[in-house]
């Protein structure tokens, strides 16, 4: 719930948090010159111009984690290996260019003995405390039985397992779907052109874009050429 007087920033806000994770066809990109407060904008005019200028921060947002999902993480990667806290949080930084930084942290030596006990390996006191000391292990051939144990850390991103927590962390945040009072959908919508359109990159209207929003959560299975409201 959001309540607040006539200007005092409701929309801003919202249309802010629908560019963290935004629903097919809604807005997604932030423009520095057109959403950054004005009152603000001067002091930052000069910087925007620099090719090193560090893009601003949009906001915060922090996500509470369903028992469901702490179970999800502590199945993949081992008990506690994420660090999530009394109320199982993580908080995600936006910047202006849309780049996040998820404030997470992870045990490498708890996640290489989840992995080697999965795959019941048992290195004794050779068990590295590192995925980076692991995966020399693993490279180098000295012990066959480490081969699943690589194609599991393979089939990360970059073979990192901060990447690999982060990757699973975005499958749980919600799409956002804004529209208001103020927006509008055509009467008629040809669906087909509109994601052509969506396709392309092509600029949308809002009628349009909340058209395709809701077309998109429906998720039809054949959507008609023309569908009337």
């Amino acid at each position: 719930w959001l309540g607040g007087k006539d200007e005092a920033g409701k929309t801003n806000h919202l249309q802010a948090l629908v560019r963290l994770n935004p629903a097919p066809s809604q807005p997604e990109q932030f423009d520095t010159n057109d959403d950054f407060p004005r009152r603000g904008l001067g002091d930052i005019e000069q910087e925007l111009k620099k090719p090193d200028f560090k893009s601003p921060k949009v906001g915060e947002v922090t996500y509470e984690l369903d028992d469901g999902e702490v179970a999800t993480l502590a199945e993949k990667f081992g008990e506690g290996v994420v660090a999530l806290g009394p109320e199982a949080a993580v908080t995600v930084t936006v910047k202006y260019d849309r780049t996040q930084t998820w404030d997470v942290k992870v045990d490498e030596g708890s996640a290489v003995a989840h992995l080697l006990d999965r795959n019941s390996v048992n290195l004794g006191a050779a068990r590295p405390k590192s995925i980076a000391k692991l995966l020399e292990m693993v490279n180098s051939g000295s012990s066959p039985e480490l081969t699943q144990v690589g194609i599991t850390i393979g089939g990360w991103r970059g073979q990192s397992l901060w990447n690999a927590v982060i990757d699973v962390l975005r499958d749980f945040e919600p799409l956002y779907l804004y529209f208001d009072d103020y927006a509008r959908m055509v009467g008629e919508g040809n669906v087909r052109e509109l994601l052509t359109k969506r396709d392309a990159g092509d600029a949308m209207d809002s009628p349009e874009r909340t058209f395709l929003a809701l077309i998109d959560e429906a998720e039809p299975f054949a959507a008609p050429p023309i569908v009337k409201l």
